[in-house]
């Protein structure tokens, strides 16, 4: 969950994901990495359109899929006109008034350069790279990107191909802890998911699967059930309805009939009582009887929690599975794009998740996690992977705190690069913006990227006697 104060220290009035009312005041420029709700904060205030109606401020700038879901959300309708939506990995010169020239003690326009930048972290999240005469900085927003990627990104390169010299990084420390070292990719995650939908479906008609897909982000999941079982994904009629107006690539694997399909993703009814004879979450009850459910939960947070991220990727349990999916870069991901800038200062935004051993995170502690891969270092030229550097942690509070079953691991795998660009994986095009990739309404509510704390999985429903 983010705590960034929103502010790029180094360009006094660009505003980043926090739009309270001391920064819609002081901001000329605000920017919207992505379109979940704790980087959203008080993107409805008074005191941002305000500033914007104004005339004092440049706008709100964020990627073309990402103005494409606000515009497409009533709760922002307010702000259409002033959404700027920039193409991905191409450069724009902005200018803000009213800064003091050391030199001369005068009044000059500040000019200078942002490119959006893939962030790999859902639908139309991008990173932001400001360039000018205050230094290059970087704002990861929430990211994942796999180790070795970074030299890849054609922004981060100079036109000699080197990469470009990164003054102050700005990064997601979601998992900046060494219980959160490694994390699956989100291909294994899928691979584990489509392989025991297709085991559980093969045990015949009465046999169904229950795919649990709390926030936005999911999509590569269900448009992967859709292909390799030519089976539509059951969901309610209201999120059918916001990827049938904006995303028609997921909207074709989706259904609003619980009898076209024997896969549901459907949200839990909360008016269903006991009577029902159903495990489904939309109550659905298919003629041949009650269904055996298989269900699958997909999430991070508890295991880095408990300690205990499976190498395998997944925990079992009978009839049911928690599969590892994270949106956000591990510990050694985070280490991996730091060690290949070596900025000379890196700014956490996020508390970092860690142990409940532990206690709770702290910012500071990414700065003393991070401080030996930054540019001038003692340790400047060190080669040390966070799986060592994390030997350094307290061994006890490091201890497993639950003991899972041993599973044979599937192929691992880096993200593919349409994972980079998107957590849709439809293509590349999607997050860059060359495709209209309007979210509808309420979008804000469906994405809280801290999945533990969303809905819980219900109860099994007791059988009518």
């Amino acid at each position: 969950m983010s705590t960034f104060d929103g502010v790029i220290r180094e360009y006094n009035g660009v505003i980043v994901d926090q739009f309270c009312a001391q920064n819609c005041r002081n901001g000329q420029a605000f920017f919207l990495s992505h379109c979940h709700k704790d980087h959203m904060k008080n993107l409805t205030s008074t005191e941002l359109t305000a500033t914007l109606r104004s005339g004092g401020a440049k706008g709100l700038f964020c990627s073309v899929a990402t103005r494409d879901l606000l515009q497409a959300d009533p709760d922002f309708e307010h702000l259409r006109h002033f959404m700027v939506g920039l193409a991905v990995d191409e450069p724009v010169v902005l200018k803000l008034a009213n800064h003091t020239d050391d030199q001369n003690a005068k009044a000059i326009d500040l000019e200078f350069t942002v490119t959006l930048i893939p962030a790999g972290h859902c639908p139309g999240s991008v990173m932001f790279l400001f360039e000018g005469p205050n230094g290059n900085v970087l704002y990861t927003g929430d990211f994942r990107v796999s180790i070795g990627e970074t030299p890849n990104l054609s922004s981060l390169q100079t036109c000699g191909g080197s990469l470009k010299t990164i003054d102050s990084v700005y990064v997601d420390s979601t998992f900046c802890h060494p219980a959160a070292a490694h994390i699956p990719p989100r291909s294994l995650s899928r691979k584990v998911v489509l392989e025991r939908t297709g085991r559980w479906l093969a045990k015949g008609e009465g046999h169904y699967v229950c795919v649990r897909a709390p926030t936005f982000g999911y999509e590569h999941v269900w448009m992967a059930l859709y292909e390799e079982f030519d089976m539509p994904i059951h969901v309610s009629d209201r999120v059918y309805g916001y990827y049938s107006r904006s995303l028609p690539e997921v909207a074709r694997c989706l259904t609003t009939d619980p009898a076209e399909t024997r896969i549901h993703s459907c949200k839990w009814d909360s008016s269903i009582t006991s009577s029902f004879r159903s495990y489904l979450p939309c109550g659905y009850v298919p003629s041949s009887g009650t269904p055996a459910i298989y269900r699958i939960r997909m999430s991070i947070m508890g295991f880095v929690r408990n300690n205990s991220i499976p190498t395998c990727g997944y925990v079992e349990y009978e009839n049911s599975i928690h599969v590892v999916h994270s949106m956000h870069a591990s510990y050694n991901e985070i280490r991996d794009l730091v060690k290949s800038l070596r900025p000379r200062a890196v700014h956490a935004c996020v508390n970092p998740a860690v142990p409940k051993a532990v206690g709770v995170g702290c910012i500071e502690d990414v700065g003393e996690r991070l401080k030996d891969l930054l540019c001038g270092s003692s340790s400047d030229s060190t080669s040390e992977d966070a799986n060592s550097n994390g030997r350094n942690e307290s061994a006890a509070s490091l201890k497993r705190q639950a003991s899972w079953p041993s599973r044979k691991p599937l192929h691992e795998e880096t993200e593919p690069k349409s994972l980079l660009l998107s957590s849709v994986a439809v293509t590349a095009s999607i997050c860059s913006g060359s495709e209209s990739q309007a979210h509808p309404a309420v979008m804000s509510r469906l994405g809280d990227p801290d999945e533990d704390q969303a809905l819980p999985m219900p109860p099994k429903r007791r059988r009518r006697a």
